[in-house]
């Protein structure tokens, strides 16, 4: 058996056979919610593990069979796309709110519970009030922005309430994602990605929509790369129209055009300009977009941006800011990833000399982001997959587990059953927070084992002991205790 896992195969098939496992369980209703969320932990292990040695594998291996592994990863996505969603909601306000964009309703006026009477719910089938009566906090209106909005419209145009619909079209994005990766960087990183346990099934299972952002970041990024500045840094700009967050990313264009760069006067009207792009492919999607739907769609943001300054979920070192900075806390995380902006500039020609350091990099950037972030979601972590595959190192890279820590999240009180949900608050939500705890002291763990620090540790240990050594200073030999002195040594006693 050991033998088996010597060869590349052998080290590939215990994950194609569990992950094809899980899928098939899903997908034919064998595993749900119902068998409760700590039987999750040990799907979750398993996984975890048998994917490590993907890593272990050479990036020949993956050149030769790239074509087997992409179809593999296709049949795996459309079997996800046909389970039900475990321990997630979202996906009914995703398909609530392309029914109401699809009937000329702005979701940004009218919340779901707005619906909920007699009259207005005759507007809708059967199939839309069972939607209407899964959203959580419907009394919110929209909280995603329009371009993410629309797509949910064609797809509920398309197929009519359709889940199934919604996952599949992921799929588009998906496999100009793994071009993109595959361009920027190699075979193993792109089929490492399209493989990821987590990634099948945050976004086909439970049907998040990250990959719209993510393509759109990634798209950038390429179109940087072949010298198209102008267009990747629009394009850049629907990114962060669809997920604010994907601003971190900016250093890497900034700092990838030459790190060397004097700052010159052309070097500002350079960024400038760039920015003025970006800021048109934000507002973009504001102007233009509403004209290709039905009715006159009217804006009202407020809740968008409510929810990012009142809800508060998973998050790892936001407690201890709160604690310090109590109302001002979010301010104090914007001015601290100012200076951590700040310094990247500064120190850019080191850390963004070539172009694995410049993805690493910003992949730590974005990191530190969602430690301090009031609200941290699993699937925000997938973001970080393009930008942690070590594949050209002789020893396999941990980075890829933090996309996998944060799992633990879904260990709610509510979902293990220590207390009921509070419908007048996000009491749902609530994370205990010994598991906080424990995900961040995993994360250090990890990069502990990353960066052998461990090792460096020991090293420092080794030479402080042979430093002792050489001052002559007393240690342990054989059974005498370590600060007993070497009796032979002694002089005797002259009295």
């Amino acid at each position: 058996m050991f033998k088996n896992l010597q060869s590349d195969w052998g080290r590939i098939l215990p994950y194609l056979f569990f992950i094809l496992c899980f899928s098939l369980s899903l997908s034919f209703g064998f595993y749900t919610v119902q068998r409760g969320i700590l039987s999750y932990i040990p799907i979750l292990f398993v996984l975890t593990g048998s994917f490590y040695l993907l890593t272990t594998v050479p990036l020949k291996f993956y050149k030769t069979n790239f074509p087997k592994l992409i179809l593999f990863g296709l049949i795996l996505r459309i079997l996800f796309s046909f389970s039900n969603p475990i321990w997630e909601d979202d996906w009914a306000r995703y398909l609530w709110e392309g029914g109401l964009v699809s009937n000329g309703i702005s979701p940004y006026l009218y919340s779901p519970e707005s619906f909920f009477s007699e009259n207005t719910k005759l507007l809708f089938d059967e199939t839309g009030s069972e939607i209407l009566s899964r959203i959580n906090h419907p009394d919110w209106t929209a909280i995603y922005f329009p371009l993410i909005e629309v797509y949910f419209s064609l797809v509920h145009k398309l197929s009519y309430y359709s889940l199934i619909a919604l996952k599949i079209g992921y799929i588009l994005f998906d496999l100009a994602i793994v071009y993109f990766i595959f361009s920027l960087k190699n075979a193993k990183s792109a089929v490492l990605y399209f493989l990821f346990p987590i990634l099948l099934k945050e976004v086909y299972a439970n049907a998040h929509f990250e990959l719209i952002p993510l393509f759109f970041l990634l798209f950038s990024i390429w179109l940087n790369e072949k010298s198209y500045e102008r267009t990747a840094w629009f394009v850049f700009g629907l990114g962060i129209h669809c997920k604010l967050f994907v601003v971190f990313f900016i250093p890497l264009l900034v700092l990838q055009w030459s790190p060397d760069q004097s700052l010159n006067r052309s070097y500002f009207i350079r960024l400038i300009a760039n920015a003025i792009y970006l800021i048109l492919g934000v507002i973009t999607p504001f102007v233009f977009l509403p004209i290709l739907l039905d009715g006159n769609w009217s804006w009202d943001l407020f809740s968008v941006f409510t929810f990012g300054r009142e809800f508060e979920f998973n998050s790892l070192l936001f407690p201890i800011i709160r604690i310090l900075f109590q109302n001002q806390a979010r301010l104090a995380v914007i001015l601290i990833l100012l200076l951590t902006t700040a310094f990247l500039f500064l120190q850019r020609k080191k850390l963004f000399r070539t172009k694995e350091k410049a993805f690493e990099n910003t992949g730590y950037f974005f990191l530190f982001f969602l430690f301090l972030a009031p609200i941290v979601n699993p699937w925000y972590f997938l973001f970080l997959l393009p930008f942690f595959w070590k594949t050209t190192g002789k020893k396999p890279s941990f980075l890829w587990l933090v996309a996998v820590i944060p799992q633990l999240a879904y260990l709610t009180g509510t979902n293990l059953g220590f207390f009921p949900p509070r419908v007048d608050s996000f009491g749902f939500y609530n994370l205990p927070i010994s598991l906080r705890i424990t995900e961040f002291t995993l994360f250090l763990i990890i990069f502990f084992l990353e960066f052998r620090i461990f090792s460096i540790i020991l090293y420092k240990l080794s030479n402080i002991l042979n430093s002792w050594k050489k001052l002559g200073l007393p240690f342990k030999k054989g059974k005498r205790d370590f600060y007993e002195e070497d009796r032979s040594s002694r002089k005797p006693n002259q009295n």
